[in-house]
Formats: C-alpha cells, sequence, structure tokens
C-alpha cells in the first residue's frame, strides 16, 4: 500500500480548525494519528531528574569526625567512597585495607572496640504510602554499626533510621543523643517544622534501639538552612538553639528560642526544661556556653542598614528547669557591625566583628550579672575560628588583603584584656583560598600540634589557568605549616595537593591529608619544602564503562581537572578503585576541545568496542575551534599498559554525539550505532527537526571502517534524502534505519514520511534501498517478522484560554492561538499533535498497514528504548484535580511497553513509573528493562515477556545514583560517578 499521508509535526494548518476533536488528518488505511499530552512549563516535559549525579568539590569530607585513626589504621567516612580503611602504619606506602559503601550524607563517625559507628543525615527515602500521600521527599538520617574487626571485609552490624536531618550528636559513655530537625514540608513528615532529641543505646552494636525521644515545634529561617537547630552540651543539659516558633521563611525572626533538654540520667532518660530567648540568631555552638553554673549566649542584633550588634546574655542556671536571666549586654560602636566569630574560654569570651574592617572584642564575664568590654583591637584576619591558648589567642580567617594569600593567623597576647596585643600575623594560600570545610566547623580543621610547635591548616584554592587559549577554573589545595611560639608565628611550606584538602592531621612524622577521593602523605622533615610521598585514591568519578574482551573501561573525569583518563580493570572486579592501567586522554582531547578545558564532562563522549580495542568517539563544534570529531582507538590487550594505538581527525562537528532528533517526534534510536566493525555516524542541516533550523544541506551519514585497528578510516559517506526532518538510527543486523519526512506541496501541514535503508555490510559501498511511504516515523523494526512499528501524527484543536492550559492538555509542543480580538470566548485554540501506533508489514519497495493502537490525546509520549519485539515508551499525562478559577493539575508519569509485531497484532501494557522507582529508565536487555530508585538507591528488573503479566523483580540495592548502566549477561556495571563503579547482579 502507497500513499500514506501524515501531519507534518513541525507545522500546523493554518485553516480553522474542529475544536471538537473530531478533525484531523487521517492516514489512509487506518484511524487518526495518536495522541500527546503536556510537558512541563519549560517545555522539557518527562526530562531526567535535574540532579546533578556530579555534587560541590568542598563537601567530599563533611566533618572532622568523618576522619579517625586508630592502631595504625585510617577510617575516613566520605560521602561518595562510604567508609575506607587505610593502613597508615607505614604513611609512606599507604594501602587501601577495605571499603563498604553507603548511600547518604555522612555526619559523623565513632571508632570503638572494632566497630564503627557511622551517621547519616539527609538521606533522600520516599516512604511506602496508601495511594493518598502527597508527593515529596522525606528527609531520614541514621546511624550504622559497622564490624571493622577485618577491614578487608567490613560487615554490618545494626542500624537504625531517624526522621529529619541530623543537625548535632553528643555521646556519653553508651548513650548516643541525636538531634534531627524536619521542616514538615517532606511527605512523612510531621505537621510543622520540629526538632527532635533522640537519645539511644549503642551498647549493643547489633540492637541499637532508642531510649527515650523528645519533640518541640520550631519555626523557619532562613538563617538556619545551612543547619536549622544549633547545639551546645553540658555535662547535664544540651542547649538546642532554633529558630522562634511563630518565625517563617517569609517573616524572618531576628532571634533565637533555645531550648533546654535534662541528659543527667545516666541510661538515657530525657528531661524537657526550661526555653529563653536570644536576642539574635544562634548559627554556631560557639555562641552558647554553660560555665560555673551560667549560660552565656553572644547573638547579634539587627540594626540599622542591614547592620548587626553584638549582644551578650547570661542566664543563671538554677536546674534544668529553670533559667534566670542575668544581664544583657549591648556591645556599641558608632560604626556598623556584623558578628564573625565566637568563643568562650572560662571567664572570658572573644567576639571578631566586622565593624570598618575586621575588630577582636574582649569580654569579662567574671561576674556574670555585670558582663562587661574591656578591649577592641584591629585584626588583619576575620574570625572563621578562635583558638584559646592560656593567655594567648589563636585566630584563623580571611584577610583584609589578599597581597600575601587570602587565608590568615593571627597570635595575640589577650594577658590583660583591657588592651589586647597582636603579637604577630601570616598569610598563606592564594588570592581565592578557602578553609574547606563548612565555617561551623572549622576548627576540626585547625590543628594545634603542641609536641611539635606547629599550626596546620589545610584549604582549598579556586585559581584561573589558561590552556590552549581559554581560562579554564583549576580547583587545588593544600595543607600550611605554621610554626608558633608564645610570640611568634613563622609561615613554613605548603603541602601543595592537586585537589582541594578538608584535613589533615601527623601520623608517625608524616603529614596526611585528606583531599577529594584522595589521602596522601607527605614528608615534613624539612617543614619549608613538604614533598608528597605516595597517596591512595578512595574514589574514583565514573562517568560510563564498556566491556572489552575480558576487561572493562572505563571513562574517568580524573581529580579537580576532570581531564578524561581510560582505566582498565578486570570484568571480574569491575568496581575495584585502583585498575590495572590507566591512559591519560588530555593529550589528545585538549587540542580539539579547548573551551571545555580538558573536563571529561563538557565533552560528548560515546564508547565502542571491537576485538581487544576500545573506540573513543568525541567532538567538540565552534567557529573559533573549526568542526572536528575525534577518534582515539586504545589497545588494551595488555591491560597494565593500555596505550593509543591509533587516531583519526573526522571533519565535522560534535552533532552525531549529542542525542538530538526531532523534537515533535516520538524518538527512538541514536545518532551512532555500531554494526559489527562499522561505525555509522548521522549528520546534516535539517535532521534537527525544529523550525528555524537551517536548511539546504543535504543530512548523510559517515561509515567509519574500525576493522584494522590501526588504520581506521571514513570508509564512505552516504546522502539521504534531504527533509522537514529526520530520526534517529536504529540498526538491524548490517541494514541501518531511519526515516524522514517532507512537506506536501501546496499544504506544508501535511507530510509524507519515509522509511530509509543502508546496508553496510560492506563499509567501503554501502547499498541504499529505495526510500518507502510509512505512516509516521521510525519507532521499531522487527528482522524476524519483517514488520515496521511507527507514530502516526495528525493536528487536532481543543479550546483553551493560555500557552499553559494548551501544554497541559495537548502536550509541550502544543501551539496557543488567541482568539481574534472581539471574539465572544476570550480564550483561543490549543492546537497539538495526536499520534497512533500503526503496525506495517515491509516487503519489497512498499508497506502495508497491519494494526493500529491511538494513543489517548492526554498523554504525551517523550521517549523511546527499544528491545526485543519491545518498545518502551515513556509518557506524560496531566490530571485535572479542581476546576474553576485556580485550575491545579497533577502529572504522572507512567511507562508505555508495546509489542506483538511478530504476532501481527499490536499488544500493549502500562506501569506507573512511580511504581518502578524515581530515577527513570536504565538500561534494555531483550524484554527486561532495567530501572533505578534514588530512594532508596537500588535497581529493579521489570520483565515484559508476558505483557499481560508483567513483573518487577526485587529492588537489589546500591550505594548511590547510578548514571549509567552497562549490561553484560545479568550483571548490571553501574556507574556511580563520584562514588565510582558498583556490579549488580540482577538475578541473585
Amino acid at each position: 500500500m502507497t500513499g500514506f499521508i501524515s501531519a507534518n509535526p513541525l507545522v500546523p494548518p493554518e485553516a480553522p480548525h474542529d475544536v471538537t476533536g473530531a478533525g484531523g488528518n487521517t492516514s489512509a488505511g487506518g484511524a487518526g494519528g495518536g495522541d500527546s499530552s503536556a510537558g512541563d512549563d519549560n517545555g522539557e516535559g518527562g526530562s531526567a531528574p535535574a540532579d546533578d549525579p556530579w555534587p560541590n568539590w568542598v563537601s567530599i569530607i563533611e566533618a572532622a569526625d568523618l576522619v579517625q585513626v586508630d592502631d595504625g589504621k585510617l577510617y575516613a567516612l566520605s560521602r561518595y567512597a562510604g567508609l575506607s580503611v587505610i593502613d597508615i602504619s607505614r604513611p609512606d606506602h599507604l594501602s587501601l585495607l577495605g571499603q563498604r559503601r553507603s548511600s547518604g550524607r555522612p555526619f559523623e563517625m565513632i571508632v570503638r572496640d572494632g566497630v564503627v559507628y557511622a551517621l547519616f543525615s539527609s538521606a533522600e527515602e520516599l516512604p511506602p504510602g496508601d495511594g493518598t500521600d502527597e508527593p515529596g521527599t522525606a528527609y531520614t538520617s541514621r546511624i550504622e554499626a559497622l564490624d571493622v574487626a577485618d577491614p578487608t571485609d567490613i560487615r554490618p552490624l545494626g542500624s537504625l533510621a531517624l526522621t529529619g536531618t541530623l543537625a548535632d550528636m553528643h555521646l556519653v559513655d553508651d548513650v548516643l543523643y541525636a538531634v534531627t530537625w524536619n521542616s514538615g514540608a517532606c511527605r512523612g513528615c510531621t505537621d510543622g517544622p520540629t526538632t527532635t532529641v533522640t537519645s539511644l543505646s549503642i551498647a549493643d552494636p547489633t540492637a541499637i534501639h532508642v531510649v527515650d525521644e523528645l519533640r518541640f515545634d520550631v519555626g523557619v529561617s532562613t538563617k538556619y538552612l545551612g543547619q536549622l537547630s544549633t547545639v551546645s552540651a553540658a555535662q547535664d543539659r544540651l542547649y538546642i538553639a532554633s529558630a522562634p516558633r511563630e518565625s517563617t521563611l517569609t517573616h524572618q525572626g531576628a532571634r533565637s528560642s533555645i531550648q533546654v533538654v535534662d541528659i543527667s540520667d545516666p541510661g538515657g532518660d530525657l528531661v524537657q526544661g526550661a526555653m529563653v530567648e536570644a536576642r539574635g540568631p544562634i548559627e554556631t555552638r560557639w555562641q552558647m556556653d554553660e560555665h560555673a553554673g551560667v549560660l552565656r549566649v553572644i547573638s547579634s542584633q539587627p540594626g540599622s542598614w542591614g547592620a548587626t550588634v553584638p549582644i551578650v546574655q547570661t542566664f543563671a542556671v538554677v536546674s534544668s528547669a529553670e533559667l534566670v536571666p542575668l544581664a544583657s549586654l549591648e556591645l556599641p560602636s558608632p560604626q556598623r557591625q556584623n558578628l564573625l566569630g565566637v568563643r568562650f574560654d572560662g571567664d572570658r569570651a572573644y567576639v571578631i566583628a566586622h565593624r570598618a574592617g575586621q575588630i577582636l572584642l574582649t569580654l569579662d564575664l567574671s561576674d556574670p550579672a555585670t558582663p562587661a568590654q574591656l578591649g577592641e583591637l584591629a585584626m588583619p584576619t576575620g574570625g572563621f575560628h578562635l583558638e584559646p591558648r592560656g593567655d594567648r589567642l589563636l585566630t584563623v580567617g580571611l584577610t583584609d588583603s589578599d597581597a600575601g594569600g587570602s587565608l590568615g593567623v593571627s597570635l595575640l597576647d589577650v594577658s590583660d584584656l583591657a588592651a589586647p596585643t597582636l603579637l604577630d600575623h601570616v598569610d598563606f594560600g592564594d588570592h581565592a583560598s578557602r578553609i574547606g570545610d563548612d565555617w561551623r566547623r572549622i576548627h576540626r580543621a585547625f590543628t594545634v600540634l603542641d609536641a611539635l610547635g606547629t599550626l596546620i591548616v589545610p584549604y582549598v584554592s579556586s585559581e584561573v589557568v589558561i590552556e590552549d587559549d581559554a581560562e579554564c577554573d583549576l580547583h587545588t589545595g593544600g595543607v600550611q605549616l605554621i610554626d608558633f611560639t608564645r610570640d611568634t608565628l613563622t609561615k613554613r611550606g605548603a603541602a601543595r595537593y592537586r585537589a582541594p584538602v578538608q584535613r589533615a592531621l601527623v601520623h608517625e612524622g608524616r603529614l596526611l591529608a585528606f583531599a577529594r577521593e584522595q589521602l596522601a602523605a607527605f614528608d615534613i622533615a624539612d617543614r619549608d619544602a613538604p614533598a608528597e610521598l605516595a597517596d591512595v585514591t578512595l574514589a574514583k568519578n565514573v562517568m560510563r564503562t564498556k566491556v572489552v574482551g575480558d576487561v572493562v573501561a572505563r571513562l574517568v573525569a580524573e581529580g579537580s581537572t576532570e581531564h578524561p583518563q581510560i582505566e582498565v580493570v578486570p570484568l571480574s572486579d569491575a568496581g575495584r578503585i585502583e585498575p590495572l592501567g590507566k591512559l591519560d586522554l588530555t593529550p589528545v582531547v585538549l587540542p580539539f576541545a579547548p573551551a571545555s578545558c580538558g573536563s571529561a564532562r563538557s565533552i560528548p563522549v560515546q564508547l565502542f568496542a571491537h576485538g581487544q580495542h576500545l573506540y573513543v568517539l568525541w567532538g567538540r563544534a565552534g567557529a573559533q575551534y573549526g568542526k572536528h570529531a575525534y577518534l582515539a582507538v586504545i589497545d588494551v590487550t595488555d591491560p597494565a599498559a593500555p596505550r593509543i594505538a591509533s587516531q583519526l581527525d573526522l571533519p565535522f562537528g560534535e552533532s552525531p554525539l549529542y542525542a538530538g532528533g526531532a523534537g515533535a517526534l516520538l524518538g527512538s534510536g541514536e545518532n551512532v550505532v555500531q554494526a559489527g566493525s562499522t561505525l555509522v555516524l548521522l549528520h546534516g542541516g535539517a535532521e534537527a527537526g525544529v523550525e528555524g533550523s537551517p536548511g539546504g544541506e543535504t543530512p548523510w551519514l559517515t561509515l567509519v571502517d574500525i576493522a584494522d585497528p590501526a588504520r581506521p578510516a571514513i570508509s564512505a559517506t552516504v546522502s539521504l534524502p534531504a527533509g522537514a526532518g529526520r530520526s534517529r538510527l536504529l540498526l538491524d543486523g548490517t541494514t541501518v534505519l531511519t526515516s524522514h519526512w517532507t512537506p506536501l506541496p501546496g499544504d506544508p501541514s501535511k507530510a509524507r514520511f519515509y522509511l530509509d535503508r543502508v546496508d553496510v555490510a560492506d563499509p567501503s559501498s554501502p547499498v541504499v534501498s529505495v526510500p518507502i511511504n510509512v505512516p509516521g516515523s521510525l519507532v521499531l523494526f522487527d528482522r524476524t517478522s519483517s514488520r515496521l512499528l511507527t507514530t502516526d501524527y495528525a493536528w487536532i484543536g481543543r479550546p483553551a484560554s493560555t500557552q499553559m492550559e494548551c501544554s497541559r492538555r495537548l502536550g509541550n509542543t502544543a501551539k496557543f492561538e488567541p482568539a481574534p480580538r472581539g471574539g465572544s470566548s476570550g480564550g483561543g485554540t490549543c492546537l497539538g499533535l495526536k499520534r497512533t501506533l500503526k503496525l506495517l508489514d515491509i516487503g519489497g519497495s512498499s508497506a502495508s498497514l497491519r494494526d493500529t493502537s491511538p494513543v489517548d490525546e492526554s498523554v504525551f509520549a517523550y521517549g523511546t528504548l527499544i528491545g526485543d519485539d519491545r518498545a518502551f515508551i515513556q509518557t506524560l499525562r496531566y490530571h485535572q484535580v479542581s476546576s474553576g478559577e485556580a485550575d491545579r493539575y497533577e502529572s504522572e508519569e507512567s511507562l508505555l511497553v508495546v509489542g506483538g509485531l511478530r504476532d501481527g497484532v499490536l499488544r500493549r501494557a502500562e506501569r506507573n513509573m512511580d511504581e518502578l522507582g524515581n530515577g527513570g529508565v536504565r538500561a534494555v536487555d531483550g524484554a527486561r528493562l532495567v530501572v533505578f530508585d534514588d530512594a532508596p538507591a537500588a535497581l529493579s528488573v521489570l520483565d515484559t515477556t508476558d505483557l499481560e503479566n508483567m513483573t518487577l523483580g526485587t529492588p537489589v540495592p546500591v550505594s548511590g545514583y547510578v548514571s549509567a548502566v552497562t549490561l553484560y549477561g545479568d550483571l548490571a556495571i553501574c556507574s556511580l560517578a563520584m562514588s565510582g563503579v558498583e556490579v549488580v547482579d540482577l538475578e541473585p
């Protein structure tokens, strides 16, 4: 059958439309086209989550207590590597003994008697609902007990979940006090913002349990979004500062409520005590302190012109249930000032404020009823951290001038509070250096080594370097050594490292530095010139993988530069940290992609394999760089020494490497496919299929023959018929299939679609078949039955008032046309594409229609993956849940599974994506679909062999966000970005 006519998916008709839904073009031999529904308001309906599977580089190690040394071993708990145990008994030869990955954000760690108690905060989970829950995320913290007696085999002993985000913890003997906060806005959370104090018994790591719990309501303030409850611990009490109950994000309270919790019971029973009010916000633990029966609080009350006034308050602690206000003292100044840092020390307190420069204020609190400010001193540094040392005070912070570096340490004589004196000061770092941690926990990164008379301060740097005329940000770090006496500071050398450094310590005379995913050891015998001796990697930033023979090649974004590397690991141990061998691709990538600064994340890359060779294809376009794609052939015959066997410069841009295609089409296929020893690339001027794209350039295929890895070559180019748009490539053995459409002369709203086929069995002499007129664009071809699945299109009209309503009803490609002025409706017409699935028999140079299956017009189909006699179509629809002036819509994502090509009758089944997991589809294997759920992180397999009884397998936990999956039999080789690779058996 010939003469199939469809709607042109890019051009709606100009004639009046039937807004009742009865109109629209109908293809010959079947019913009208299929339907489409709404996407998101920004036109990205059904797109992948906008999470970035890659987080900010200063947050790898979350707190100092995440690093512990015990019996010649270092325990490190990080977000991406999980728990790592490193042998540091010989610091010159660091050795990773074992790891255990965990999901969630590490918060604290305790090491006791061969057991690690690891606390995690902000682990996102979607609790099971009864179908009535509002969508949302509950943030759940947890504690895990891990047996580390044998570091090579770390085993879980017990765990316990805590609702909310961890704000702080306090350990007394075998009782751990955890303070959590939740906003009340997430699914499964309590009503309204609350702070919860939970006492946990950890005496038996296999039976961690709750002893007691207190929950109290709090307010919400942007002042607290970084750490929503602040905790100061005394011997028998916790002081928990939160936003006052009545404060909201739209009404900011310029104060804090301090709740007292009595923890004097050794068994862990909690008693809610008194509540007092601070006159300003409390943002760090250092702003509260109990001493000699008195609670002292320093906060900052908002003043005029956006400045704040530091305020000292004192309260007599009669008991946990009774606190009596004693005094309140404003620290006056003729100039505006802002609070930068606070530290109490016995009867003293030190405040660093910013007042036309940085200034130290000294306070005498010996009489809590009459606190007094005695002295002040202009400071060269701010007060990220203040370290009292008797009658001396050390401070670390940003400097007023970066002439000697943006960070500085000051030493002060505070023996006379009325006349503090600056004894010495040193600057370090560069103009853009920062302390590599949350400033609330900066005390963990500033270490005073009294035995050595040395301070060690880790820092991070961000500098701009020039690479091939491109300005590139480079994130590095270091550890500054500063010698000290009672009266002097001497700047010594810095242990510079290639990645941002968050923590440092000295062990066995060696400096150990934690930098992103590495632990490095430095010789500091010569403190003016620390020398790197060894390092060990804790995690890899793996973007994707490819099986090559009996090994796995990993594309890694290396270090802070994220330069691309290929690492080779055994197929039997694809998740190992250290590769058998590696190859730096920067020298060959950077000249062809200078604007990317060599970042592997900024360059479109695809991996292919043939024999014992890996083929890396990438490109970068731009008039200033020239149009280039590039193929590197990497020989992995010797896994310990992968090498570039050959290279091929391809004279076109990177467009084939992006998953482009006509946005109006139900897309399937790829822009690059591999047929044995031939790579086939699709490109051309109008194949993007969007209005306004440049025309006149005939689309074409490039065939690259990779049979001889030493001499890859462009073997042929194939011109394809020009048209208004084109679908991507599907592969059937050695035949490449695509489809295009051409508008009808005289009526551009209608078009004929054609199936294009090219046999590339001989890459030097491809055979082009005559195009076949088909109803709609290519979705799936089944060689066994010679049947084709297409999506046909027809324009329909519906009444609408706005473009948003139009998109909700007929999809994000729908167009809203306002009614002519003076019309009675006051609204307009929504024009959208109606879609219908069609099954065709392909014979010779013709096609005949065999079956049709309309797609409801409320459904927007936005993506397709292809399996064996299966098309997996991701869809989105909106349900109107209210009517009237304030219409409200809720979205629903589903998976439409289509099969039956071999039976000659289309069969369909549907599954709600909420049931499959909110992370999306990751891979297809025949009739099986691998889906990812990131709350909690797990992979599942949907078996669609029987469309009437599709089965979803038991979720298999993974330790992080899965950005890509390579299937090898029943194994899923998961790329976890910063967390490396994890191999999951899908059929355990």
